[in-house]
């Protein structure tokens, strides 16, 4: 369906009708920007029916298609093959950091002992884990805004957490935006995950140990502010036009992942078990570009992926079923936080060479933020752009 919007709107008009969203509203028209979207979606749109008329179940169409999907969906410049190396690669150096820190913080103690320990430290109860969600969301914001990491308007300062049912089929949870244009409550929600009704006790406990401690710090970053919530709504208030109807799921997750790291760049993580925490974070981003083209392409066996997830990232066993179900389900989606998250780090280092000293890291964000979740091939032109117009500024 998006598809088909695309195309009528390129043969309508390629003018932008902007959004009355009130003063906070991001007023912006960019005929450069138009004009790209409109040629990058006619490209996708012939290469896709390419594939259609082509289309069949052998390994070899697959991998076209999965080619494609980074290609024009995420727009990036790497093919499948090179993104799978550098997943494996990441994953390896990874693994290697949080044995190398987990010796640092307990000496006495094998590599899995740490994890265990690390992992038995965890909310007991329903009600425990959403506070611990909730008083943590409430920190890190406050953080970001100390520190000026990013800008906050008035209508993203409003994320809580809540409790989901089991029976959403998530290992952990996931973000409920608000409904701005609808009137209702600016609130965001991340929505955990907590054992459902008749849950065994080893159901249980592997769902609270999946939510310990450690891991709530930058998964609290990712989901609330400035991550998903702050990302969501300044993109909720961005003007209607062509480049509204884009929506490239490895900017929006990679955003997430990156600012696990921006956290932890920033400082905040004073806890070495909760950098330890956002370190295999980062690894099971990598596994998931594995697991994703293995199921796909058929290399790997769900229970080959489930040890993956279990043994080298060190997810409970509970997490890595419903994680590999996911990705069954969902083919190539969960690629998308690994690929834009490091999409996402080059146009940082781009923008840091394009401005020198003029650099801010604030600057930087608010305008990636602006610009929405666009394709990267496009996002970056865009971003290039205003860098100059910035520049001209001073």
């Amino acid at each position: 369906m998006r598809y088909l919007l695309f195309l009528v709107l390129a043969l309508a008009s390629l003018s932008v009708e902007a959004y009355g969203g009130g003063k906070d509203t991001v007023q912006t028209n960019d005929l450069d920007l138009e004009l790209e979207i409109v040629q990058y979606y006619r490209a996708m749109l012939e290469r896709r029916f390419q594939l259609w008329l082509s289309r069949s179940e052998d390994v070899g169409w697959r991998k076209k298609y999965l080619d494609y999907h980074y290609r024009y969906l995420f727009g990036i410049g790497q093919n499948s093959d090179e993104i799978l190396e550098l997943a494996w690669k990441e994953l390896e150096r990874l693994q290697g950091q949080m044995e190398a820190l987990a010796k640092r913080i307990e000496p006495g103690l094998e590599y899995w002992d740490f994890l265990e320990q690390i992992k038995n430290d965890c909310p007991r109860n329903e009600k425990e884990l959403v506070e611990a969600y909730r008083r943590e969301m409430g920190r890190v914001a406050s953080f970001v805004q100390r520190k000026g990491l990013v800008s906050v308007p008035d209508y993203a300062r409003f994320v809580d957490a809540k409790l989901g049912s089991a029976k959403s089929g998530y290992a952990f949870g996931y973000f409920l935006p608000p409904r701005w244009r609808k009137g209702g409550s600016k609130t965001g929600y991340f929505v955990v995950i907590a054992p459902g009704k008749g849950a065994t006790l080893q159901e249980r406990r592997e769902r609270f140990r999946s939510h310990n401690y450690s891991w709530i710090p930058a998964v609290s970053a990712h989901e609330g502010i400035p991550g998903h919530h702050l990302q969501l709504a300044v993109w909720a208030h961005t003007p209607v036009g062509l480049r509204k109807l884009c929506y490239n799921t490895a900017f929006v997750e990679g955003w997430g992942l990156y600012v696990e790291r921006l956290l932890d760049e920033a400082g905040y993580y004073t806890d070495p078990r909760e950098r330890f925490a956002m370190l295999q974070l980062r690894a099971w981003r990598a596994a998931r570009v594995i697991v994703d083209q293995g199921l796909y392409l058929g290399f790997l066996s769900e229970d080959i992926a489930e040890d993956i997830l279990v043994y080298q990232v060190g997810l409970e066993p509970l997490a890595a079923r419903l994680e590999v179900a996911k990705q069954r389900a969902r083919p190539f989606y969960y690629s998308g936080y690994f690929i834009g998250y490091r999409e996402l780090l080059r146009l940082r280092r781009m923008a840091r060479q394009m401005l020198g000293k003029r650099f801010s890291l604030r600057w930087f964000h608010d305008t990636l933020l602006r610009i929405g979740p666009l394709p990267f091939h496009i996002l970056e032109k865009e971003l290039k752009r205003r860098i100059l117009r910035y520049k001209r500024k001073k």
